[in-house]
């Protein structure tokens, strides 16, 4: 096929990996940029040699000829750029959580499914070999029946400024996670999506969850437009439909962790352990074998190159946005347990 043009609506953290790897593919070009900023916008463009840009996302889908826009907007953005995307017939990879809410989530499902469109969502730790490997070995039985499935994110950026200084919002891309405006599930939604995405694909669909989410105070109320009253941690008890149990955490506040990320699977006849550090490095203990031992696995393809591949070969692509708003209902559902105080089963 000629060149897929790409279009990325978004200019801070994310849209920086999407401009960096997408062109990689020698089948790809990025010719269009957007983000409100126009500061932001010009170094960026700059940055990747991008042509057009734009401080509209509007602008930039009804005025070029594009294949695919990824959609690295702050969160409360995510459902009316992907809307009007796939309302122009483009397909769209878009970031995590797909939405800010579970109605979006599944009328963007159905509006894929109605114009049979490309869809994805970057649950970007599902890029690490042993996350892979650790699958195989679960669905082989290798671990026998899942009995425990813990997960914790630890992040410090807030006390530590391990990122710059988020209360400095023109030069920290960052700040708007802090607003509930701007990410209304706070942490949950943004570290909390990877964790339920990772423990439903190795241990299958969750039946039940009880959270308890925090936010606390930062000394200041609001930084420039943003108001800091997003929520800081949470912790989720899970239930497994397999009959597995867990443990669901992630905070901004782990002072001394800069992204910490550990996933620990604990089976009958085994179990495995995942660092993010190393992510790439299974540590596994086999009943039989009596010790824990360590595999170096080889980098499998990340998830930019698995989609950019499936739309040139008109393949599917998962997780899609079906996949979305199943991690959209379990995010929402989070958020419902805190609120009304009690475990709450899941449809």
């Amino acid at each position: 096929m000629a060149k897929v043009r790409v279009g990325i609506i978004g200019c801070g953290m994310m849209g920086n990996c999407y401009a960096a790897v997408f062109p990689r593919d020698k089948d790809i070009e990025i010719t269009s940029c957007c983000d409100p900023n126009p500061h932001k916008l010009k170094a960026f463009s700059e940055k990747y040699h991008i042509p057009h840009t734009y401080t509209d996302y509007r602008e930039l889908i009804e005025k070029e000829e594009l294949n695919l826009i990824g959609n690295a907007t702050p969160d409360h953005l995510h459902s009316k750029v992907s809307d009007l995307a796939m309302q122009s017939g483009l397909a769209v990879f878009s970031e995590k959580p797909m939405t800010s809410n579970l109605i979006e989530a599944r009328a963007l499902s159905k509006t894929a499914e109605d114009k049979n469109l490309l869809t994805g969502v970057n649950f970007s730790k599902r890029s690490s070999a042993a996350l892979i490997r650790a699958k195989e070995l679960i669905e082989n039985g290798s671990l026998g029946e899942l009995r425990h499935i813990e997960g914790t994110y630890k992040q410090g950026w807030i006390v530590t400024e391990d990122y710059g200084s988020w209360k400095n919002p023109d030069k920290h891309s960052w700040t708007w996670r802090l607003s509930s405006a701007h990410q209304p599930l706070g942490v949950l939604g943004d570290l909390g999506s990877h964790l339920y995405d990772m423990a439903e694909y190795l241990a299958g669909p969750i039946a039940e969850i009880s959270c308890r989410m925090n936010r606390f105070d930062k000394g200041m109320e609001k930084v420039g437009e943003f108001t800091l009253d997003g929520w800081d941690s949470f912790y989720s008890s899970i239930n497994f439909t397999c009959g597995a149990s867990g443990f669901l955490s992630a905070t901004r506040w782990a002072t001394g962790e800069k992204d910490s990320l550990t996933l620990t699977v604990h089976g009958s006849t085994g179990s495995l352990r995942i660092n993010y550090a190393e992510k790439n490095r299974l540590n596994l203990f086999l009943v039989q074998k009596g010790k824990w031992e360590n595999f170096d696995l080889q980098k499998p393809q990340n998830q930019y190159q698995i989609f950019l591949n499936c739309l040139k070969n008109a393949t599917p692509y998962k997780p899609d946005y079906v996949d979305g708003c199943r991690n959209q209902l379990l995010l929402e559902e989070s958020l419902r347990s805190h609120m009304e105080n009690r475990t709450v089963s899941i449809s």
